[in-house]
């Protein structure tokens, strides 16, 4: 069973644990852009954050932590009522952390211990059926019960939406894996926040920062993004899609206890949020947005584009951004993106017409071509 650094209890990562060596930042870029290289084929080198990033990182859960801890509690509480024995399924490793935050709930709420794995899922490149072969047997033979019933009873959950890109993979990847599965797995994802109306179900429409997007590995487990090479080499046909274990980073690692805070505040609060379903009026209107934004920003490939206090976090922790909009310079809950943007020799412009997202990135796109 791999954990990463979390406690055992709390997760098991279904994957392939890989020991290859990471792309610098740049070469990474140049790699998918110049090269045509797919983004799940390497992984970028990751660096400790520095101590006064850190102490940041420490201020912003503090200050958005009851936020958080209500809509942890707002969803666990949804999945409680139409399950009696959710079994969560993270898709990592951005919907780790929540997913554990969220299990934790759930134990609460349960009759019995929640199961939960994170598993993988890449763009373009669908889920991990071998992961979901593997949860789907083990719990119908630890629980007694058929396939079928095990699989009406998983939940996907990631951290946030961005753009959808996810929601919809998973969506198309369920279709393709049922026939093989031999189940009816729902392609519905539940999440934490959405501003697109894409998720099946969130805590919040807001676009507010989840702590955990603000780091890498060091508040995911340690464990890299999913790798799964066209070549095979490293990722054969009947293993679980791979990953990396960031050891020399353990010295760093706030992943417990981030996870940690989170349950404390969930526990000792009792506010619900209202909670939304899917809204294809909400997806239309932030389609139109971000394609207006695409063109004003001069973005070639929407996947260039990093809508979102979550996605343009990461975009500015492993990409090549070019450019950050905001629409409020003075926003105390972005100084993480404004410390990150200047490290990376990034321009910040205020823009107050981003539609329902609060910043964007916009990564380099002429990447030695």
């Amino acid at each position: 069973m791999f954990s990463g650094s979390y406690d055992p209890s709390d997760v098991e990562f279904l994957v392939k644990v890989l020991d290859i060596p990471p792309t610098e930042v740049d070469e990474y870029e140049r790699a998918i852009q110049r090269d045509g290289l797919h983004y799940s084929e390497m992984i970028p080198r990751e660096f400790a954050p520095s101590a006064a990033y850190v102490a940041h990182f420490r201020d912003l859960v503090e200050r958005n932590i009851d936020v958080l801890a209500r809509d942890v509690r707002t969803l666990a509480h949804h999945i409680a009522d139409r399950a009696r024995r959710p079994i969560i399924v993270s898709l990592m490793r951005a919907g780790t952390p929540i997913g554990i935050s969220l299990k934790r709930a759930l134990d609460r709420l349960c009759p019995a211990p929640v199961p939960h794995y994170s598993v993988s899922i890449i763009r373009d490149r669908g889920l991990d059926v071998n992961a979901m072969r593997h949860i789907i047997e083990g719990e119908s033979a630890r629980a007694g019960r058929t396939r079928r019933d095990i699989a009406r009873d998983v939940f996907f959950v990631d951290g946030w939406i961005g753009k959808g890109t996810i929601a919809r993979e998973l969506r198309r990847a369920v279709t393709e894996a049922n026939p093989l599965l031999g189940v009816e797995l729902s392609g519905a994802l539940y999440v934490l926040s959405d501003v697109t109306g894409h998720a099946d179900w969130c805590a919040s429409r807001d676009d507010y920062l989840i702590p955990s997007s603000a780091l890498n590995s060091t508040v995911s487990g340690l464990v890299s993004r999913s790798i799964l090479n066209d070549s095979h080499i490293d990722v054969a046909a009947g293993d679980f899609h791979g990953c990396c274990y960031y050891a020399e980073l353990a010295g760093d690692d706030l992943s417990r206890w981030y996870v940690d805070r989170v349950a404390a505040h969930v526990v000792a609060g009792h506010a619900l949020a209202p909670g939304f379903g899917h809204d294809p009026v909400a997806t239309a209107r932030t389609a139109a947005c971000l394609a207006a934004l695409r063109v004003r920003y001069g973005v070639r490939d929407m996947n260039m584009l990093k809508p979102g206090i979550g996605e343009t976090t990461r975009a500015l922790l492993r990409r090549v951004p070019r450019l950050v909009a905001v629409t409020d310079r003075e926003a105390s809950d972005l100084r993480h993106i404004f410390q990150l943007a200047e490290l990376r020799g990034a321009t910040v412009v205020t823009d107050p017409d981003l539609g329902p997202y609060r910043c964007i990135a916009a990564i380099e796109e002429d990447i030695e071509r």
